[in-house]
């Protein structure tokens, strides 16, 4: 097995926190999630998908016309199919 330079270590302690987050974007913050070992299985919500739904529930009589994972990729699925 390869030797790891302290130095390597931490490039990939820093690369993988960096997108380990429950918004799902790059930071450099630690998570609540993390900081706690009880909460390090919890699959966390993002805001967003909460947001979203929360105003769904608001107008129950509209179709849903909106997504968060178009947003979130900038993808239109609806001129694929």
């Amino acid at each position: 097995m390869k030797e790891r330079t302290p130095d390597q270590n931490n490039k990939d302690t820093h690369q993988d926190r960096s997108h380990d987050n429950p918004e799902q974007y790059p930071t450099e913050k630690e998570s609540l999630l993390d900081r706690h070992e009880e909460e390090q299985t919890v699959d966390p919500i993002p805001m967003e998908d909460l947001n979203m739904e929360k105003q769904e529930e608001k107008n129950k009589d509209q179709t849903k016309s909106n997504s968060s994972t178009e947003e979130k990729y900038r993808a239109d699925y609806r001129e694929s199919q």
